[in-house]
C-alpha cells in the first residue's frame, strides 16, 4: 500500500516538473501563475458570496478561470495540465481561506459580542429594577390592605 503512495506521489513530481518546465518555456512567471489563482480564487469567492455563484459550481469555475488565462497567453491547455491547475486552485483556496476566514469571524463576532455585552449589562440592570419594584410593591400592599374583621353587628340568618 506504502508502495502505491510514493509512486502517485513520484508521479505528481513529475508531471509538475514537466509542467513548470513547460510553462517557463512559454515565459510564463510561475509565481504571477500562484499569485493569478488567488486572485481567481477571491473572485470566485466574492461570486459566491454575493449568490452569482453556487456552492458546488465554484472549483469549477475557478479552474476554468485559470484554464481560460494560460490560453489568452497562448497555452494549449491538456488533461494533465487541468490536473495541476485543479491542484493549484486547491492551494490557492488553503492560501486564501485561512486568512480571510479568520479576518471574516473576527469582523462579524466584535459587534455581535458588544451587543451581548450591552444586552448583558442591561438585563442585569432590568432584574436589579424588577427586585427593588417587588419590594417596594411588598410594602405598600402590606400597609394598605385592610384587616379583615367580622361584622358582629349585623345579624346572622
Amino acid at each position: 500500500m506504502n508502495n502505491v503512495y510514493i509512486i502517485s506521489g513520484v508521479a505528481v513530481v513529475v508531471i509538475l516538473l514537466f509542467v513548470f518546465g513547460y510553462l517557463r518555456y512559454k515565459k510564463i512567471d510561475i509565481t504571477g501563475l500562484f499569485d493569478m489563482a488567488l486572485k481567481i480564487v477571491g473572485g470566485v469567492e466574492q461570486l459566491y458570496l454575493s449568490g452569482q455563484l453556487s456552492a458546488a459550481d465554484r472549483k469549477n469555475t475557478a479552474i476554468k478561470g485559470l484554464t481560460d488565462f494560460l490560453a489568452s497567453k497562448g497555452i494549449k491547455v491538456s488533461d494533465t495540465l487541468v490536473n495541476v491547475i485543479s491542484l493549484i486552485v486547491e492551494w490557492a483556496v488553503k492560501e486564501s481561506d485561512s486568512a480571510d476566514i479568520n479576518k471574516l469571524i473576527d469582523a462579524k463576532i466584535a459587534p455581535i459580542q458588544k451587543k451581548l455585552d450591552a444586552t448583558t449589562k442591561e438585563n442585569t440592570e432590568l432584574k436589579a429594577n424588577i427586585s427593588t419594584l417587588q419590594n417596594k410593591l411588598s410594602t405598600v400592599q402590606s400597609a394598605v390592605a385592610p384587616a379583615v374583621v367580622k361584622d358582629t353587628t349585623t345579624p346572622q340568618k
